[in-house]
């Protein structure tokens, strides 16, 4: 026995091993005496610090990469924009998701490897610790062991041979380790999209512009004469016009709008689009800045603009039809629109048209009966809300909307007489008692009756007959009226007309003075940049948080090993391990059975012949130690096929 006088510096001792075999051969007993004197191997030099450091360092280093690797993963993911600065990354969406992609593909390699360390640790942790006790399980081991593959570890998890709970305790958890890498690297790209952003060219360098004002139903006596203009043969189309409008999502509005067209749901089909103040106004003055010759977009930060909220209309709306309707056309085409506001305020408008008989027979302004019919049906709330919105410096369209998060949308009041006030005025002839047609008569432009009323009943017209067997034709009859709806409310307020006070009217005159008091003052509001685009990545919150939370706890496991690695004294004992597990066996450790008899190779060959049931019974009473050979201190010597050892000697 060595005793702790031989662990006296500056001494040489011995170290011998003497087995005790049965008459048969069976080993029975191995012991190890210490003696002082000379020795028959040259003396080696160990020192425990620096062996320490070499099997601690690669571990560290690769559990160190793998939290930078995740991190970096993590935080790109979060649609933190700073890396899609780099031209390369923001360039393309494809370039967006490589980027990701790669990112996490390297932390899963390091996390690996991670893992691998730290179940090394364990496994030798729990090696040391018992090797004075019981022993250290053999099948507890070989659940530990990196050599086990998943079908070694299913086996593990469902062989009858397995006495104990922990062991298959252990084959779980190694089962987990093994799937946490994979399951990380589908779960961050299980839900990736990319969203466009974009940076000013110079922060400090804006111009500035106008925003959606309020709606004021009298303007519509300035653009009369421009009706045709304004809603021209495009009138249905306003809502779809990107350089105007932009729809915003709303959940299962697609399959909501399908089961009302088709009859199989009630007036459930709600739609909302955003239109902000844009750009087209004053695109020339944009362009003539020097720095969006560098761009590819105008930016426009916190601009005003409306939100329509629509909603398909009830069959059960009636209206008072000689305050609430207005018709307008000729007696071969004519239609009427009723609108009226709600308890709540909201606007509900009904467009209904003469039917083919009566125009036929050049009726439609004689015999109105026809404004009894059902119609299409649209409710409509209006609110303003200022957001973000970049425009394409090519044709103006929106490209991309943000709202502000600090300002909540405030619903505006439109009230149902001033609308219909506003389409009484663009649809009919100018009064030539007014002002405005005395303005008409400087400009030597004449009054005339605008053809727009006969077009949209020839419109509406041509969808009448198809809505009633087609839920396309209807959607598109319903989205016409809430185009026409959102025309004057659009066009109706003094940023449309702010630019034209620039144009430099002489106001000496008459006619430019009238001009010139007609068109309303607006002020500019809104900041707008030069920008250049770019591609950020963007991932669920929810697909985020349960990334950080597995990637969390895959490395609270791998440092809490190299934690205790360093904290327990027994783990000391090891010394120096190679990067090998198999080799680390052979040299570390012994295998023994429970009643202290050691076992030889040639015992644990026999077992490799054995089904897998058969073989965990016959080794799950056997015990892993450290290797008598100096507990690992001098590795190589505790091979049982070396028999009687000779001394070694150590220095210390």
């Amino acid at each position: 026995m060595e005793t702790d006088s031989n662990r006296t510096s500056n001494k040489t001792f011995h170290t011998s091993f003497t087995e005790i075999r049965s008459p048969t051969g069976k080993l029975m007993k191995r012991s190890r005496t210490a003696s002082q004197g000379g020795f028959d191997n040259p003396p080696r030099t160990r020192n425990p610090q620096a062996q320490l450091l070499r099997w601690v360092s690669l571990s560290w280093i690769s559990s160190i990469l793998a939290l930078v690797f995740l991190a970096l993963t993590s935080i790109y993911a979060s649609s933190n924009s700073f890396m899609s600065k780099i031209s390369f990354i923001g360039s393309s969406p494809s370039n967006t998701i490589l980027v990701l992609r790669v990112l996490s593909e390297i932390a899963g390699v390091t996390l690996a490897a991670a893992i691998a360390g730290a179940f090394e640790k364990l496994q030798f942790i729990l090696v040391t610790r018992r090797h004075h006790t019981t022993g250290f399980r053999l099948t507890d081991y070989l659940a530990l062991e990196a050599g086990t593959g998943m079908s070694g570890l299913l086996a593990i998890m469902v062989s009858y041979g397995v006495k104990h709970a922990v062991t298959r305790g252990w084959s779980l958890l190694r089962i987990t380790a093994i799937v946490m890498v994979p399951i990380l690297n589908v779960l961050i790209m299980s839900n990736v999209e990319t969203t466009k952003i974009f940076r000013p060219v110079h922060e400090d360098e804006m111009m500035m512009g106008y925003g959606i004002g309020t709606f004021n139903a009298s303007l519509a006596a300035v653009w009369a004469p421009m009706t045709d203009l304004l809603f021209a043969t495009r009138f249905s189309e306003f809502l779809l016009d990107t350089t105007r409008a932009i729809e915003v999502p709303t959940s299962n509005a697609v399959d909501a709008c399908t089961a009302s067209f088709t009859g199989s749901a009630a007036h459930t089909c709600e739609q909302t689009y955003y239109v902000p103040g844009g750009i087209e106004n004053y695109a020339a003055w944009l362009l003539s800045d020097e720095n969006s010759q560098k761009a590819d977009s105008f930016m426009a930060v916190d601009q005003s603009g409306f939100i329509f909220d629509f909603l398909h209309g009830a069959h059960d709306w009636t209206y008072d039809h000689d305050t609430e309707c207005k018709y307008w056309g000729v007696n071969i085409g004519a239609f009427a629109l009723c609108i009226k506001n709600d308890a709540a305020g909201l606007l509900q408008a009904k467009l209904v048209l003469c039917d083919g008989l009566k125009a036929g027979n050049g009726d439609c302004l004689t015999n109105r009966s026809w404004m009894l019919e059902a119609g299409w049906k649209t409710s409509l709330r209006v609110s303003l809300r200022p957001a973000t919105v970049a425009y394409s410096r090519l044709n103006g369209t929106i490209l991309s909307y943000e709202f502000s998060a600090t300002s909540p949308a405030q619903q505006t009041q439109v009230l149902a007489p001033d609308l219909l006030s506003a389409f009484d005025v663009v649809f009919n002839p100018v009064d030539p008692e007014s002002f405005f047609h005395l303005v008409l008569s400087f400009l030597e432009i004449e009054d005339n009756r605008p053809v727009l009323p006969l077009y949209v009943w020839w419109w509406f017209h041509g969808l009448n007959s198809l809505a009633k067997d087609d839920p396309a034709a209807e959607s598109r009859a319903v989205g016409g009226l809430q185009s026409l709806l959102s025309l004057p409310i659009y066009h109706c307020q003094a940023k449309d007309f702010a630019e034209l006070r620039t144009l430099g009217f002489d106001n000496s005159t008459a006619a430019g003075a009238a001009i010139m008091s007609m068109f309303p003052e607006a002020d500019r509001d809104t900041p707008i940049y030069p920008s250049v685009m770019a591609y950020d990545i963007h991932v669920s919150r929810t697909t985020l948080l349960a990334y950080v939370a597995l990637s969390a706890l895959s490395l609270v496991f791998c440092f809490g090993m190299l934690i205790w690695a360093l904290l327990v004294r027994s783990e000391r004992e090891v010394g120096y391990l190679s990067l090998y597990p198999t080799l680390n066996f052979r040299t570390k450790c012994e295998v023994w059975e429970r009643d202290g008899t050691w076992v030889p190779r040639e015992e644990l060959v026999k077992t490799g012949t054995l089904i897998p049931g058969r073989l965990m019974r016959r080794v799950g009473d056997m015990r892993v130690r450290l290797a008598a050979g100096g507990m690992g201190l001098v590795p190589g010597r505790g091979d049982p096929e070396m028999g009687v050892r000779g001394p070694v000697e150590e220095t210390k």
